[in-house]
C-alpha cells in the first residue's frame, strides 16, 4: 500500500520560503549557502529550498497551523495593513 500520509516538506522559492519562515530573502539564501536548508535549482533556474510544512505551533493563538497557511495569513495581513494605510492617507487628505 502506498504511503497515505501527506508530505511534510515542500520545495519553495526563496521568496515563498522567506515569507513562510518570517525572515528576509537574503536570510534564506544564506541558510542555503551555509547548507542549513536543502536547496536545488528548479527547471525555471530559480533556486528552491526544502521547507518543512508539517503543522507548527503558533504561540500567539495556541493553534496548530501549517507553514503554507501561515504564509497566506501573513500575505493577507500585509495587504490589509497596506489598504488601511492607503485609506487613512486618503481620508487625511480629504479624498475619501
Amino acid at each position: 500500500m502506498a504511503n497515505d500520509r501527506e508530505p511534510t516538506q515542500e520545495w519553495l522559492t526563496i521568496g515563498e520560503a522567506a515569507r513562510a519562515l518570517g525572515v528576509s530573502d537574503e536570510a534564506v539564501r544564506q541558510k542555503a549557502k551555509r547548507r542549513t536548508l536543502r536547496f536545488m535549482k528548479g527547471n525555471d533556474c530559480r533556486l528552491r529550498v526544502l521547507i518543512d510544512t508539517s503543522p507548527t505551533t503558533d504561540l500567539r493563538q495556541t493553534k496548530t497551523v501549517p507553514a503554507k497557511l501561515m504564509l497566506y495569513r501573513n500575505t493577507y495581513r500585509r495587504c490589509v495593513n497596506s489598504l488601511s494605510s492607503s485609506a487613512q492617507t486618503m481620508w487625511r487628505s480629504g479624498i475619501g
